[in-house]
């Protein structure tokens, strides 16, 4: 491999590992949230804390964008051997994934606080379920 097409690919390797530990927090903060609102019914969550904990994944998301579409760029630049083609279509339909990643996190986020509001509505289950699953 080319070496500075390993060295971009290391590079999109450490930002997903960012991004990964991004989610997990969010995951986090989320569980957090709900556990905050209690039994069904809804009302008495911590919106604030958690707001806080979204608008510091937002900042880091956008922050891997703009790393990956600079990297992306790199590769345009230096050349475009095979090697570092690969890589930038590895960086575009990581993009493209993680944009997917994101909405499904959100509707599946949104499913579950439906869920724990409103457990005995069964209907209302099925469709936020469908909904994730169509997200996909």
């Amino acid at each position: 491999m080319h070496p500075e097409a390993a060295e971009l690919a290391r590079l999109v390797m450490a930002m997903q590992e960012e991004r990964a530990e991004t989610y997990a927090k969010l995951r986090a903060a989320h569980r957090t949230y709900l556990a905050s609102g209690g039994g069904g019914g809804g009302g008495g969550y911590d919106l604030e804390t958690y707001k806080v904990a979204v608008d510091a994944a937002t900042k880091a998301f956008q922050l891997s964008s703009q790393t990956a579409m600079d990297l992306r760029k790199k590769c345009d630049k230096e050349g475009g051997c095979g090697d570092l083609k690969k890589v930038a279509g590895m960086i575009e339909r990581l993009q493209v994934l993680e944009e997917r990643k994101l909405k499904f996190t959100v509707d599946h986020q949104l499913a579950q606080q439906e869920v724990q509001e409103h457990p005995d509505d069964d209907l209302q289950v099925c469709k936020m379920l469908c909904a994730c699953s169509f997200a996909l």
